[in-house]
């Protein structure tokens, strides 16, 4: 929380997965975050670690965000997440025009580095 000079009270968000982990020692209080929707458990352990004082492991849980993000190019395809959506299980649909379908290929080296990273089974 933040109290403006004009005495108005701010909450900040972070815009940033990259940032989260940082942003809460800044202050921040919460993120707006699309990896969440894949990867709920990773973003509330960062919270939930920072809250407990756990910087390590908030730390820890971040370079696991990290590696996620890489993975799924940051968002470059929002149809790249559908996918990865549907590999845990749940229903992803198609995107919506404009937007493109992720090439397959890309799809598959997406899952095996997150497979690699042990995010994916």
């Amino acid at each position: 929380r933040f109290t403006a000079p004009c005495g108005v009270l701010l909450q900040v968000l972070c815009g940033s997965d990259r940032l989260l982990c940082d942003a809460l020692q800044a202050g921040a209080c919460g993120s707006v975050s699309g990896n969440a929707n894949l990867f709920p458990e990773i973003v509330v352990g960062i919270f939930e670690a920072f809250a407990r004082g756990d910087l390590a492991g908030a730390r820890a849980d971040q370079e696991q965000l990290d590696r996620a993000r890489e993975a799924l190019g940051d968002g470059r395809y929002l149809s790249l997440y559908k996918r990865v959506l549907e590999r845990r299980g749940l229903r992803g649909g198609p995107v919506r025009p404009p937007l493109p379908e992720a090439p397959a290929a890309l799809v598959e080296a997406a899952v095996a580095r997150l497979r690699e990273h042990h995010l994916l089974t």
